[in-house]
């Protein structure tokens, strides 16, 4: 049987900023793309060539469209010649790639049959176009990656004099966004630096990757966060289509977001509480009710302003329906912890006790998740705001955000995946079977990593009272182990078998910093090798075999005397890697933006497979 061949164009975002991200698209095409890619150094040569260059004429003028804000650098885009073919999980899923045009051979089929076979789910209009020349036709899709990064200045751009108009201004937004993508190929937006009478186009046109997009940028601050861009892309490029996509260090939810807004199926492990907590309430907002969620909200600050007007019982009651309340205490240990916030407390154990009692999980976990962003905050020296102004704000925002994905979802099609989230050690994955999981994409913490047990204390007392003790033992990277010094020292000095299993690189440096009077600094590179060496065996058995694992880590660099030391995270654990039964594929460098001396200068992929 012959195919239909058609032509595919690829064209990259136009706000990407660094060498290594037009790699990365090029992987993550490949993941997903069965043709093979060349490289498109400018659009203006495969325009002005056969068989693009037949929509150049007055009527279609194609170039003003692809042209449009192309991406700076020596490749704009790729190209491929292959049969036509379904490309639906590319508009949903591709990161680095604003906008697919595919020109199918000529067929005698109507451009709404082309489209059938290409994007099925595709709206002329709204994410698709298609433009005519006497011969053929040329289609366009719009990533939906782009949508969703433009979900910012949607919301950002909503400001009224009352809630009502602010949430009818976020649905013209969002047909704005639309028409803009459609329409606007000749809009001249304001300089970024302007202040004053900017639209909401012009703050879609600037040239900058907002990456705290929908609910990405929901619930307390996560420090050393995914990048959502580069996680979808390793996804895309290690093939998960079906199945299961595993993140056992799920952090902020990075990771599960991203997996649900493509349809992909994850499950999100973490240690923390509050990084489960948060994950959780954002893939809650992704999937509740508006209207729903909308009442609980009234509900909720219908009572905090009436127990802030002095009549607390009446306002309990009335939240509880009937129900017999009795007015919540603050543990005198939390008091001691937090001297002079005593009536911020009272407020806080107030609210988590009335969230406590709504049905509708995602709800529930909507409101602690605003709860925890203002429990946060206000334990803070120098917050002005109270906390109850501070949940309000918090959770007013996040169901802006909410509304506008909901919006979207009316415009374009989203197949959102499940995912499930729990507190788990990496270490110890026995409640997911052996062979569960199509890939993994994750990013453990760093050896020396931040202390989220300090960073997050207020949250892990009053939100979750949570054992403290137990975590500053169980949690990978944290700087604590005192209990474990002595067993550490004994393994090293005697070369014992966990320490002599290390790469000798490895064992060399953490001897050296020992010897330099180094030792709390080396016993936590060895500490934080041991547990990766269980978190690779564990990764390993979960995974399928011939599917793959990538994992994101950096160097560390310390100073002993005039001596520089790189400590190689990512090449032991890729060593390391091979120890516990992985194939490994390759390594992948990238230039963080932000460096400091002693910090973490370059980020590594690793690439693992399981034969």
């Amino acid at each position: 049987m012959i195919q239909t061949l058609a032509r595919y164009y690829f064209k990259l975002c136009g706000n990407i900023a660094d060498l290594i991200e037009v790699r990365f698209a090029r992987m993550e095409i490949e993941g997903l793309f069965p043709g093979k890619l060349t490289e498109i150094k400018n659009f203006v040569d495969v325009l002005s060539n056969p068989p693009l260059n037949q929509f150049l004429e007055e009527e279609v003028r194609i170039q003003d469209v692809i042209m449009r804000d192309v991406c700076y650098g020596q490749i704009q885009g790729f190209q491929s010649e292959y049969a036509i073919t379904d490309i639906s999980d590319l508009v949903r899923r591709l990161a680095y790639t604003r906008e697919i045009y595919v020109l199918p051979e000529n067929e005698n089929k109507t451009p709404e049959e082309l489209l059938d076979k290409l994007y099925s789910a595709g709206k002329i209009g709204v994410d698709t176009q298609f433009f005519k020349s006497s011969l053929s036709v040329l289609f366009r899709m719009i990533c939906h990656t782009y949508y969703y990064e433009n979900m910012k200045p949607i919301v950002f751009c909503s400001f009224a004099k009352s809630k009502k108009r602010s949430w009818e201004r976020i649905k013209e937004n969002v047909e704005r966004l639309i028409d803009h993508m459609i329409e606007d190929y000749y809009y001249v937006p304001l300089h970024p630096g302007a202040r004053l009478y900017k639209e909401v186009e012009d703050f879609i046109d600037e040239r900058k990757e907002v990456k705290l997009y929908l609910s990405h940028a929901f619930g307390p601050p996560y420090k050393a966060k995914f990048h959502p861009r580069m996680a979808k892309a390793m996804m895309n490029y290690i093939g998960v289509r079906e199945g299961i996509l595993l993140d056992p260090f799920v952090g902020s939810g990075t990771m599960s977001i991203e997996c649900t807004l493509t349809g992909v199926d994850s499950i999100g492990v973490d240690i923390s509480p509050v990084c489960i907590l948060a994950t959780k309430a954002k893939i809650s907002s992704l999937i509740v009710n508006p209207e729903k969620l909308r009442a609980e909200i009234d509900k909720l600050l219908r009572t905090k302003k009436a127990w802030e007007t002095g009549i607390l019982q009446q306002a309990l009651e009335m939240f509880f329906e009937g129900e017999t309340y009795e007015e919540v205490s603050v543990p005198q240990m939390i008091k001691g912890q937090y001297p002079g916030k005593e009536k911020e407390l009272l407020t806080i154990y107030r609210l988590k006790n009335v969230i406590s009692k709504i049905e509708d999980e995602d709800i529930q976990n909507i409101f602690l998740c605003a709860l925890s962003k203002a429990v946060s905050m206000v334990m803070k020296p120098k917050t002005k705001k109270g906390v109850s102004q501070l949940f309000e704000e918090e959770i007013e925002e996040m169901y802006k955000a909410i509304l506008g994905l909901d919006e979207l979802r009316k415009r374009i099609n989203i197949e959102l995946g499940n995912s499930e989230n729990f507190i788990g050690d990496v270490r110890d994955l026995r409640t997911i079977p052996e062979n569960r999981v199509s890939g993994i994409v994750t990013s453990p913490p760093y050896s020396t990593a931040v202390d989220y047990i300090k960073n997050d204390l207020p949250m892990l007392q009053i939100i979750h009272e949570a054992n403290i003790e137990q975590l500053e033992r169980d949690m990978m990277g944290n700087p604590r182990f005192k209990d474990e010094e002595k067993s550490l020292l004994a393994e090293i000095y005697e070369g014992k078998e966990r320490f002599a299993d290390l790469p000798s690189e490895a064992r060399e440096i953490i001897k050296n910093l020992i010897m330099h009077r180094r030792k709390n600094l080396g016993l936590r590179q060895y500490k934080f090798l041991l547990d990766m060496k269980l978190a690779l065996q564990q990764m390993y058995r979960v995974l399928k075999p011939n599917s793959k694992c990538v994992i994101i880590i950096g160097n560390n660099n310390f100073k002993i005397g005039k001596r520089e030391l790189e400590f190689k995270n990512a090449q032991y654990l890729y060593e390391m890697g091979s120890q516990v039964g992985f194939r490994p594929e390759q390594i992948v460098d990238r230039t963080l933006l932000k460096t400091s001396y002693g910090a973490i200068r370059r980020e590594h992929l690793l690439i693992l497979e399981k034969g």
